[in-house]
Formats: structure tokens, sequence, C-alpha cells
């Protein structure tokens, strides 16, 4: 994250979801806790980079930790909910990137098409989950996004070729 954020320009905005636990409403795992009853958690709010968004990002992760389970399709909704209430029409680089390495396991069906439209889905796969996954790849594909294979260590290569497809 710390490298992506140093890539945001200044029409660009961030924010920051976590997901993790049962995402079945019953507070389990670290990205619980606001209420929301969906196993996410807004750490940071969509907003234009901080003067120092290295350091934002970094205190706003400090505390997060694995916390089992991937409530992948309730946190694709939440941020596809957050991009699609702000101003600014139907902009094609309105873009939920998401970063994951499990598949859903919240129990709730995927996002549906009028859920996630104006948005575009971008998902970088790491660790137990691949692009070849049937669900990534129809999210993907039904959004105009992209699904990226990377390694933990081969995520700035990733980064700079999802930048590059997404500003065009």
């Amino acid at each position: 994250m710390e490298q992506a954020v140093t890539r945001l320009g200044g029409r660009d905005r961030f924010g920051l979801i976590t997901f993790a636990g049962s995402g079945d409403g019953s507070g389990a795992g670290s990205g619980s806790g606001n209420g929301s009853g969906s196993g996410t958690r807004e750490l940071l709010p969509l907003a234009a980079p901080a003067k120092d968004p290295v350091g934002v990002v970094r205190r706003a992760t400090a505390g997060v930790r694995p916390g089992g389970g991937t409530p992948l399709h309730a946190a694709i909704r939440r941020g596809a909910a957050t991009l699609r209430s702000e101003p600014g029409g139907a902009d094609p680089r309105r873009t939920l990137v998401v970063l994951t390495d499990g598949k859903d396991t919240g129990g709730r069906p995927p996002p549906t098409p009028a859920q996630t439209a104006g948005v575009r889905v971008v998902v970088i796969a790491v660790g137990d989950v691949a692009c070849a996954d049937a669900g990534l790849r129809r999210l993907t594909e039904d959004t105009a996004g992209r699904c990226y294979d990377a390694g933990l260590g081969s995520l700035a290569p990733v980064l700079t070729r999802m930048f590059r497809e997404i500003w065009g």
C-alpha cells in the first residue's frame, strides 16, 4: 500500500477498508468492529492524498493483523458503494483496488452488476487465491476491471503495471 499511495496524483482520491473475520456480523477478526455487520472496517475515508501519504497509511494500518476469514464480497460492495456515492459522474477511472489473499468466506453472494455499476474492480490476488478463480475472473470482467496475480515480494511491478493501465 505504501508503494501505491506514493503514485497517487493530485486529482486522485484514496480510502482504505480492511476486511477480515467471519463476515457474518459476529465481530470476529480484525476487520470488524464498525457496526456494519459485514466484517469490513474503514481505516481511512475516501479523500485526496495527504501530504505524507505513507505516514498516514502506516499509522492507519499499524494495528491491523490477519484475522482469518475473507468477507471479500462484502468489502467489494462497500468499496463500490463508497466510490459510487462520490461526486464526479461516470469517470472511467473510478477504480476499486482490492488486495486479497483468499476466496470469499463471508457466505454472501458476489456483488451484482447494479452494485458495482460505474466502478471498475481491480483485484490483486496473493497467497491462497489466484486470478484463475472463476469468481474473481467474473467480477473483474463484469466491471471492465482486471485481476493480477502477485506474490508479496512481487507487488511493485504489479502495481506499476496496474497504475499504467488505470491511467492509460
